[in-house]
């Protein structure tokens, strides 16, 4: 299947690695009804950067993941 992914701005943490903010996201779905039951899932994942020895590399580390089950 084909995998679509839209992301937000870069949130910065604090030393404190905690953080509180408010986050306006509007987007649209446009996908065919007829997807097998098994692939008819919107994923929604928290991920940060990757890191070596401080350095930011390619790709993102998936820190939480939701699934929303679209045939319902």
């Amino acid at each position: 299947g084909s995998k679509r992914i839209l992301r937000s701005n870069e949130i910065l943490l604090p030393s404190s690695g905690q953080t509180e903010t408010d986050l306006q996201l509007t987007f649209s779905l446009q996908y065919p009804h007829f997807l097998k039951r098994d692939a008819n899932k919107l994923q929604i994942m928290l991920q940060r950067r990757k890191r070596y020895k401080n350095r930011t590399i390619l790709g993102y580390k998936t820190l939480a993941l939701g699934l929303i089950n679209m045939a319902e």
